[in-house]
């Protein structure tokens, strides 16, 4: 396999289901940072959710 950008790695396994085996240690740090922005989308949108929810029950 000839060298590929990590994220197009990733995009690649995701969407075809396989499973990344890596002994390079960048593959870690990207899933670290993958796994924080998407915990942190994740709680915007239910703190966005509730606070849209509050704002249409206090208006009824």
């Amino acid at each position: 396999m000839k060298a590929t950008d990590d994220p197009i790695v990733w995009d690649y396994a995701k969407d075809n289901d396989f499973m990344i085996v890596s002994k390079d240690a960048d593959m870690h740090v990207q899933l670290s940072l993958r796994e924080s922005v998407e915990s942190c989308l994740v709680a915007a949108w239910k703190l966005l959710d509730a606070i849209g929810r509050r704002i249409v029950a206090s208006r009824f």
